[in-house]
C-alpha cells in the first residue's frame, strides 16, 4: 500500500466505528490497493504561499479527532478516540490545559459550535439501544467563561446522522441521514420533526455547510455516472441542487467546505512528488493556495473565516506482527520506529515485503519470516511509497506521478539489472475501488491488475513482468467511478452494482461476454473477491436500516458466470469490515473489522462449513490495526500493529 494512503487508512480506520452506526456499507474500500492509479485534468497552478505552522496543544496519551474552533476563536473543541471510545474535550485556541466535556463508554464525535458559542452540536450513540451502534445528532451546553459544560447532553434528532452543520441564527441543523446517501434534513436545533431539504442522484461526503445568510446550503456529492465529487449548492427552503464545481478527477479527494470564504478544502491520493499536501480552492475551482503538510499532519477543517486550517498529528508507530492462523502467539517481524506496511509475500510464504522508511525516504524491506536479517530493494526515486515486489522477487512494479498533470504512469522494473519499462502511461485509481485478483490479492498470478485510460473509457487489463498487457475488460469511465471494487480471475471479472436499497453481484466473461446476475440482495454488497479455485465470489455486505452490521455474502458460480447454488450471509458479529481474502483451499476468509463488546479491531478468521464459529485471530494481541496481508498458502496473518506515541493540534494560517 502507498504509506500516504496507509495513514490517510489509519484515520479512516479509526472512524470505522463510526461509518457502520453511521450505515455506510463501503468500509471494504477504503484500504486502496496498488497498481492501480488515476489521471487528473491538468488544474492550474496553485498559488504557494507561506504559510503559518502554530501548534495549539499536544498530549502524550490522547488520539485527537475532529477539532473545531469556536465563533469568538477562544476554544477548540475536539474529540479524543481509544479503545473504541470517543469523548470531547476543549482546550483555549492559545493554548493550555484541556478540558474534559462528556465522558463514559460513548462515541461523541463531529462537534460543531452553535453561533451563539454557548452550545455545542455533536454526534453520539448515547441514545442508541444497547448493542447497537447508531449516532444521533446531540447538544451540550457549554460557558464561553469556564470552559465547562452547564449542563447535560440533550438529543436532537430522532433519525440516525450524519456530522451536522448549524445555522447562522442556531435555530436549524442540517445533517445527511444515516439511511440514505444522497439526501440532506434539516431539523430544529433545539429537537424537533425534521424535514428533507435534497436528495441527488449520488451519494454525500463530508459535512455540509450554511452560507453566512443562511438562505443556501453548500454540500459535496459525489453523483452517479461522473468522477470526483462535486461543489453544489441548494436554497434553505429546499429546491434543486446545483452544481458549482468539480476537479473531476479521483485523485482529489474532498476534506472540508467554508462559506465564509466559499472555499473548498481537498487532498490528493496518491500523494504528488512533492510530499503530503492540501489544496484550497474556491467554489468555482480557483486554486487559492497549495499548502504541504508536516509528517503525519492531516488538515481537517477551517477556522470560522476560511483563512486558516485546522489539523491534525497524530504520531502512531506500527511494527509487523505476524500471527498462525492455525493459532498461536504473534511475533514481532519489524522494531517499533516507523509505521510499517505489510506488502507482498513470497510465493512460498518465508518471505514478506515490507514498506517502511529509512533516513527520512521510503524503503522496502525483504524480511524472513521466521527471522534473521533482511534484504533492502533499492527502489527509484521516483516510486515513493507504491513499489511493490512480484512474488518471485524479479521485478518490481510501481506507479509514477507527473507533479504538473498529476497523470499516472504504471512501470516495472527488472531487479537483476534495473531495466525498466512503462507499461501504461496513464492510469486510473480510485482508493475506494480495490482491483484484486483471486484470493484478493491484487495480482492475477504473476500479473499486475490495472485500469488503463483510452479516450472516455477504462480498460480493466493485465501485464506480466516481462508480458504484453492483455485486456480483460473495458468500461465507460464514468461507470467505473460509481463501482466500489472488481474481481477477477483469469478472463471473468465480478463487480457490483446498486439501484435503490439493493445491491446485485454482476460476472461477465471476457471482453465481450455478456454480464450475468449471480446475486441480488436489498442492502449494500462492496469488493467481490473470487476464491481461488474460482468457484465461489465472496463480498463485503451490509444490510438496509440503521443498525445494519457486517456479514460476508459468498455465492458459488459456475464456469458460465451463473449462479449454481443460493447466496448465503456470513456473520462474525461485526460492526464494519474490510479487505476480505481467501484461504487458499477456497473454505474459509478473512477479514478485518470492528466487533466484541468494546468493538475492537481485529484479523477474524470465517469458515464457510456450517457450524464453524468465527475465529479472532489477534484477540491476544490490544493492537489496533488498519488492514493486513494473508499468506499465500494460508498459515500467517502480517499486520502492523498500531502504538499511539501522541497526538497535537495545529492552526495553519492562510494569510499571506
Amino acid at each position: 500500500m502507498d504509506m500516504d494512503a496507509c495513514h490517510s487508512v489509519r484515520q479512516v480506520m479509526l472512524r470505522s466505528t463510526l461509518f457502520a452506526a453511521l450505515g455506510m456499507a463501503a468500509m471494504a474500500g477504503v484500504v486502496p490497493r496498488r497498481l492501480a492509479a488515476q489521471a487528473a485534468p491538468t488544474p492550474a497552478a496553485a498559488a504557494q504561499p507561506q504559510p503559518r505552522f502554530t501548534r495549539i496543544f499536544g498530549s502524550d496519551s490522547m488520539q485527537i479527532i475532529f477539532p473545531a474552533q469556536s465563533p469568538d476563536g477562544r476554544w477548540i473543541v475536539f474529540g479524543t478516540y481509544e479503545a473504541q471510545q470517543a469523548n470531547l474535550w476543549v482546550v483555549p485556541a492559545s493554548g493550555g490545559a484541556p478540558i474534559q466535556l462528556t465522558s463514559g463508554l460513548h462515541l461523541d464525535v463531529y462537534p460543531y459550535w452553535l453561533p451563539s458559542g454557548d452550545r455545542i452540536a455533536f454526534l453520539s450513540n448515547r441514545p442508541s439501544p444497547p448493542g447497537e451502534e447508531r449516532l444521533f445528532i446531540m447538544t451540550i451546553p457549554f460557558d464561553a467563561r469556564t470552559g465547562r459544560s452547564t449542563g447535560p447532553a440533550q438529543q436532537v434528532s430522532l433519525e440516525q446522522a450524519g456530522p451536522p452543520a448549524v445555522s447562522p441564527d442556531g435555530r436549524w441543523i442540517v445533517f445527511r441521514p444515516a439511511e440514505s446517501r444522497g439526501s440532506l434534513m434539516v431539523v430544529p436545533s433545539v429537537g424537533g420533526t425534521a424535514r428533507t431539504l435534497v436528495r441527488v442522484d449520488g451519494m454525500m461526503t463530508m459535512r455540509p455547510e450554511w452560507s453566512h445568510d443562511g438562505r443556501e446550503i453548500y454540500f459535496m456529492a459525489e453523483l452517479s455516472g461522473s468522477t470526483g465529487f462535486h461543489v453544489m449548492r441548494v436554497s434553505a427552503d429546499s429546491g434543486q441542487a446545483q452544481p458549482l464545481w468539480s476537479p473531476g478527477s479521483a485523485t482529489r479527494q474532498p476534506l472540508a467546505l467554508n462559506a465564509t470564504a466559499r472555499r473548498v478544502l481537498t487532498r490528493f491520493f496518491p500523494q504528488l512528488p512533492g510530499g503530503r499536501s492540501v489544496e484550497v480552492s474556491t467554489f468555482e475551482g480557483r486554486p487559492v493556495a497549495r499548502v504541504p503538510l508536516h509528517r503525519n499532519m492531516m488538515a481537517t477543517s477551517f477556522t470560522d473565516d476560511g483563512q486558516s486550517l485546522l489539523a491534525t498529528v497524530n504520531d502512531v508507530v506500527a511494527p509487523i506482527r505476524v500471527v498462525p492462523v492455525a493459532g498461536g502467539p504473534a511475533r514481532a517481524l519489524t522494531e517499533p520506529r516507523e509505521y510499517d506496511w505489510p506488502s507482498t509475500w513470497s510465493a512460498d510464504a518465508t518471505r514478506l515485503a515490507v514498506v517502511t522508511r529509512a533516513n527520512g525516504h521510503y524503503a522496502l524491506l525483504d524480511l524472513p519470516v521466521d527471522g534473521g536479517a533482511g534484504v533492502e530493494v533499492t527502489l527509484p526515486p521516483e516510486a515513493g511509497s507504491s513499489a511493490s515486489l512480484t512474488r518471485d522477487r524479479s521485478h518490481l512494479f510501481y506507479v509514477v506521478t507527473d507533479s504538473v498533470t498529476e497523470r499516472k504512469s504504471l512501470r516495472v522494473r527488472r531487479l537483476s539489472d534495473g531495466r525498466t519499462r512503462e507499461i501504461a502511461p496513464d492510469v486510473f485509481l480510485d482508493p475506494s475501488m480495490p482491483i484484486v485478483g483471486p484470493g484478493g490479492f491484487p495480482y492475477g498470478g504473476v500479473e499486475a491488475l490495472y485500469f488503463g485510460r483510452r479516450g472516455d473509457r477504462l480498460e480493466l487489463r493485465s501485464c506480466a513482468p516481462e508480458g504484453a498487457p492483455h485486456l480483460l475488460r473495458s468500461f465507460p469511465a464514468s461507470f467505473v467511478a460509481d463501482r466500489n471494487g472488481f474481481g477477477v480471475h483469469g478472463g471473468r471479472v465480478a463487480w457490483v452494482e446498486d439501484v435503490g436499497d439493493s445491491s446485485t453481484l454482476i460476472v461477465a466473461e471476457g471482453p465481450n461476454g455478456a454480464p450475468r446476475r449471480v446475486a441480488v440482495v436489498q442492502g449494500r454488497l462492496s469488493a467481490p473477491v473470487w476464491s481461488p479455485d474460482g468457484r465461489r465470489i465472496a463480498a463485503n455486505y451490509s444490510a438496509p436500516g440503521t443498525s445494519s452490521r457486517h456479514a460476508v455474502l459468498v455465492v458459488d458460480v459456475a464456469p458460465g458466470g451463473q449462479p449454481s447454488a443460493p447466496a448465503r450471509l456470513v456473520e462474525a458479529g461485526l460492526q464494519a469490515g474490510w479487505d476480505l481474502a481467501w484461504l487458499p483451499d477456497s473454505r474459509a476468509v478473512t477479514v478485518v473489522g470492528n466487533g466484541g463488546p468494546r468493538n475492537e479491531t481485529d484479523v477474524w478468521l470465517i469458515s464457510l462449513r456450517e457450524g464453524d464459529p468465527p475465529v479472532n485471530l489477534t484477540r491476544d494481541d490490544p493492537a489496533t490495526m488498519s488492514g493486513y496481508s494473508l499468506s499465500p498458502d494460508g498459515r500467517y496473518v502480517a499486520y502492523p500493529a498500531e502504538i499511539p506515541r501522541g497526538s497535537s493540534i495545529w492552526r495553519i494560517d492562510l494569510r499571506p
